[in-house]
């Protein structure tokens, strides 16, 4: 899998008790057909930066290159997210 650095669209955090319900939304047009875009990063609901468990993004003709991943519950602490946007 090769990883890429689109930059995001947008990340809308919404606030839920001790959790944050996010949905990414990212911009990428370098994929080819058959390869997807996915969301790692240091969060458990985002894979705890492990590839086989990345949060998968779908995208379709109409909204290509936006590609949109199903909203996730993340704790809202620590405050700091990273996550990194790799093509598979």
């Amino acid at each position: 899998a090769a990883a890429a650095a689109p930059a995001p669209a947008g990340a809308a955090p919404e606030a839920s008790g001790s959790a944050l319900k996010v949905k990414f939304a990212i911009t990428c047009s370098s994929t080819n057909p058959g390869e997807c875009v996915y969301i790692v990063g240091s969060s458990a609901g985002i894979g705890a930066w492990d590839p086989a468990k990345a949060l998968p993004c779908t995208t379709t003709a109409t909204t290509f290159p936006v590609w949109t991943s199903k909203e996730v519950e993340l704790p809202s602490e620590p405050r700091k997210l990273e996550f990194k946007v790799v093509v598979g």
